[in-house]
């Protein structure tokens, strides 16, 4: 047990060390990905508006505005359920394509509906209808043209219901363009992906003996050490130079014996 925790210890310390030692090739990476994807979503950014209106489902048992005298929990739930309801008919061709007559527009149903989301405000009997394109006016026009068609297709459809508008569209309001967050989202693959390629080739498959520490660390308990080779650069920058007999000089006195027989 303690052979397997000094290993994963030497591990963990190889990895680190590896990371240290290219630590400008990841910063470098990081900030490049993060430049890669900001110019991008710039270059490439298309506008985005969204106007929503709200609506409330108005159950027989239960009438907005007046006294809730009556009003159980079981028709409160009965109204929140009544907006899935409400949506799934909202999302149908037919509601979609008398929008399309009605507002006079020139997209058909499979483009329209890829333009509007609905769903439950904060899980109560109020619903909102969001939808989303490159026209600000237009988006605007397209929400409350829906606002005034859903209620005669729901009441075609379910008896003792209907739909209230308590919130009409106003102009469309731009979306966050995301600049930021594709920065960030550049920057982390950036970073992952140069940590990644350190950690496989300095330390998966890396085959290099780094130091002598690392060989004693590693090899000590089980490989007896006979001899080390020193390192043949001194602190001075003079470098030596082997020979026969077990001797060598150095650089220094290379240059002593040229200046004699100079």
């Amino acid at each position: 047990m303690e052979e397997k925790q000094t290993q994963v210890e030497l591990n963990l310390q190889d990895i680190i060390s590896a990371f240290l030692k290219k630590w400008w090739i990841i910063l470098l990476s990081t900030i490049l990905g993060a430049v890669v994807f900001f110019g991008a979503s710039y270059f490439t950014y298309v506008p985005r508006y969204q106007a929503t209106a709200k609506m409330y489902v108005n159950n027989k048992s239960i009438s907005i505005g007046s006294a809730m005298v009556g009003i159980s929990s079981s028709d409160i739930l009965a109204s929140q359920s009544l907006v899935n309801t409400y949506s799934e008919i909202l999302m149908t061709r037919y509601t979609l394509e008398e929008v399309i007559e009605r507002a006079d527009l020139t997209y058909s149903y499979e483009q329209l509906l890829r333009m509007v989301s609905c769903g439950s405000v904060h899980e109560t009997e109020i619903f909102y209808i969001s939808v989303t394109c490159g026209d600000p006016e237009e988006a605007k026009l397209i929400a409350n043209t829906i606002v005034e068609v859903l209620p005669d297709q729901i009441a075609t459809i379910i008896d003792g219901s209907s739909v209230r508008t308590v919130d009409a569209a106003v102009r469309g309001v731009e979306l966050s363009p995301g600049f930021n967050r594709n920065a960030g989202i550049g920057a982390l693959v950036g970073l992952v992906l140069s940590a990644g390629l350190i950690f496989l080739f300095d330390v998966v498959i890396n085959d290099t003996l780094e130091s002598e520490e690392w060989v004693l660390n590693t090899y000590s308990d089980k490989i007896p050490l006979l001899a080390v080779i020193p390192d043949v650069d001194d602190d001075d920058g003079y470098y030596y130079r082997y020979y026969r007999y077990d001797h060598y000089y150095t650089s220094k006195e290379n240059e002593k014996e040229g200046s004699d027989n100079g």
